[in-house]
Protein backbone atom coordinates (compact mmCIF):
# COMPACT_ATOMS: atom_id res chain seq x y z
CA UNK A 1 0.00 0.00 0.00
CA UNK A 2 1.13 3.39 -0.96
CA UNK A 3 -0.47 5.58 1.53
CA UNK A 4 0.00 4.40 4.90
CA UNK A 5 2.07 6.28 7.19
CA UNK A 6 5.73 5.16 7.82
CA UNK A 7 6.10 3.19 11.57
CA UNK A 8 6.69 5.27 14.56
CA UNK A 9 10.11 4.44 15.08
CA UNK A 10 9.79 6.46 18.89
CA UNK A 11 12.16 9.56 17.38
CA UNK A 12 11.54 12.65 15.41
CA UNK A 13 13.85 14.58 13.16
CA UNK A 14 13.39 17.76 15.30
CA UNK A 15 14.52 15.92 18.48
CA UNK A 16 18.03 17.02 20.17
CA UNK A 17 20.23 15.21 22.41
CA UNK A 18 22.43 16.64 25.09
CA UNK A 19 25.50 16.64 22.99
CA UNK A 20 23.38 18.98 20.83
CA UNK A 21 22.07 21.13 23.30
CA UNK A 22 25.39 21.42 24.85
CA UNK A 23 26.81 24.43 23.45
CA UNK A 24 23.19 26.50 23.88
CA UNK A 25 23.31 25.56 27.85
CA UNK A 26 26.78 26.61 28.24
CA UNK A 27 26.73 30.10 26.08
CA UNK A 28 23.17 30.60 27.71
CA UNK A 29 24.76 30.29 31.18
CA UNK A 30 27.69 32.36 29.95
CA UNK A 31 25.30 35.27 29.26
CA UNK A 32 23.27 35.24 32.65
CA UNK A 33 26.34 35.29 34.32
CA UNK A 34 28.14 38.13 32.07
CA UNK A 35 24.70 40.28 32.87
CA UNK A 36 25.02 39.62 36.64
CA UNK A 37 28.44 40.86 37.03
CA UNK A 38 27.46 44.05 35.09
CA UNK A 39 25.31 44.25 37.26
CA UNK A 40 26.79 43.85 40.80
CA UNK A 41 29.58 46.33 39.27
CA UNK A 42 26.63 49.06 38.18
CA UNK A 43 25.35 48.44 41.96
CA UNK A 44 28.25 48.78 43.80
CA UNK A 45 29.24 52.47 41.22
CA UNK A 46 25.93 53.93 42.13
CA UNK A 47 26.37 52.92 45.93
CA UNK A 48 30.21 54.62 46.56
CA UNK A 49 29.48 57.69 43.57
CA UNK A 50 26.15 58.54 45.01
CA UNK A 51 26.25 62.28 45.99
CA UNK A 52 26.10 61.59 49.69
CA UNK A 53 23.58 63.68 51.83
CA UNK A 54 23.88 64.08 54.96
CA UNK A 55 20.73 62.16 57.40
CA UNK A 56 18.65 64.14 59.74
CA UNK A 57 18.66 67.90 60.18
CA UNK A 58 21.47 70.37 61.19
CA UNK A 59 21.71 71.80 64.58
CA UNK A 60 19.67 75.28 64.84
CA UNK A 61 17.96 77.04 67.24
CA UNK A 62 14.28 76.29 66.02
CA UNK A 63 12.20 73.28 66.18
CA UNK A 64 10.73 70.36 63.54
CA UNK A 65 7.23 70.68 63.57
CA UNK A 66 5.66 67.02 63.04
CA UNK A 67 2.22 66.68 62.45
CA UNK A 68 0.80 63.36 62.91
CA UNK A 69 -3.16 62.23 61.95
CA UNK A 70 -4.82 58.79 62.38
CA UNK A 71 -8.24 58.23 61.85
CA UNK A 72 -10.36 54.95 62.21
CA UNK A 73 -12.15 53.20 59.91
CA UNK A 74 -14.74 51.56 61.87
CA UNK A 75 -17.01 54.94 62.46
CA UNK A 76 -18.05 58.15 60.95
CA UNK A 77 -15.68 60.53 62.22
CA UNK A 78 -15.43 58.84 65.73
CA UNK A 79 -11.96 57.65 66.52
CA UNK A 80 -9.91 60.49 65.03
CA UNK A 81 -6.78 61.57 66.50
CA UNK A 82 -4.35 64.28 65.52
CA UNK A 83 -1.11 65.19 67.23
CA UNK A 84 1.42 68.19 66.49
CA UNK A 85 4.91 67.22 68.02
CA UNK A 86 7.67 69.45 68.39
CA UNK A 87 11.41 67.87 68.11
CA UNK A 88 14.27 70.37 68.87
CA UNK A 89 17.06 70.73 66.73
CA UNK A 90 19.67 71.46 69.41
CA UNK A 91 21.57 68.74 70.13
CA UNK A 92 21.84 69.47 73.80
CA UNK A 93 18.24 70.14 74.44
CA UNK A 94 17.55 66.90 72.53
CA UNK A 95 19.85 64.50 74.57
CA UNK A 96 18.06 66.39 77.67
CA UNK A 97 14.74 64.79 76.59
CA UNK A 98 15.55 61.49 76.87
CA UNK A 99 17.33 61.38 80.54
CA UNK A 100 14.24 60.91 83.18
CA UNK A 101 13.25 63.96 85.28
CA UNK A 102 14.58 63.68 88.48
CA UNK A 103 17.60 63.42 86.87
CA UNK A 104 17.96 66.29 85.14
Amino acid sequence: MENTPPEYTGTSEYAFGAAELAPYIWGGFAVLTLLGAIGIVLSFRRRHLAVRRPRGTAPDDGDTILHTSMGSSQSWGAGHASRIWRVTKDPQQYAKAFVPGRKR
